[in-house]
């Protein structure tokens, strides 16, 4: 996995690399006809400084179904939004049982990072519903045009959390009223 691939225009590794405990650098960081990215069972955060991930158009990571006995994710809110900040073309995301469950000590994240992602089409997330507004509220999407799954389970749905949700999903849907400091419309 770490030999360059320049024609490669989509991959699905669906375990762990032999050596996880290590940063791998996939595909020698050359793969830059690289458009598809699907990352299964995954044994470590993705490393920050994948230099592939840039021209990506569609990442799918799925983690274990989310409802199933498989482990709790293991990606942090952080993790995520660092990866997606290096993913501008970005049209289809998937996450799938891959969002880490932060307690009350996590590092809360500044309220000003936001990763815009202005070609998104399709947002799919499948983590319990707290995770995923966690998530929500670091992401600005585009207002119009864009396809939004969440499948969260009801044992993670709490009155606090949907309160929540509601607000995001209208920004999502272009419904709000608030100002966009970027000039997204």
């Amino acid at each position: 996995m770490e030999t360059p691939a320049p024609i490669l225009l989509s991959a699905e590794l669906p375990e762990p690399p032999l050596n996880s405990s290590r940063t791998l650098t996939l595909f020698g960081g050359l793969a830059p006809c690289l458009r598809k990215l699907t990352l299964r069972e995954l044994g470590n955060p993705i490393p920050r400084d994948y230099t592939i991930l840039h021209n990506l158009v569609h990442l799918v990571i799925v983690r274990y179904d989310p409802w199933g006995s498989g482990p709790s994710g293991n990606l942090s809110s952080e993790d995520i939004l660092s990866v997606l900040k290096k993913i501008p073309a970005l049209e289809w995301l998937e996450l799938r049982g891959c969002m880490a469950e932060e307690s009350a000590h996590s590092s809360d994240l500044e309220e000003t990072l936001i990763v815009t992602l202005p070609h998104l089409k399709s947002l799919r997330l499948w983590d319990p519903l707290p995770q995923c507004v966690r998530l929500l509220q670091h992401l600005r999407l585009p207002v119009a045009g864009i396809r939004f799954r969440l499948l969260t389970s009801e044992t993670s749905t709490t009155p606090s959390a949907v309160r929540k949700l509601l607000p995001l999903l209208s920004n999502v849907r272009g419904r709000t009223g608030i100002p966009n400091p970027d000039g997204m419309s």
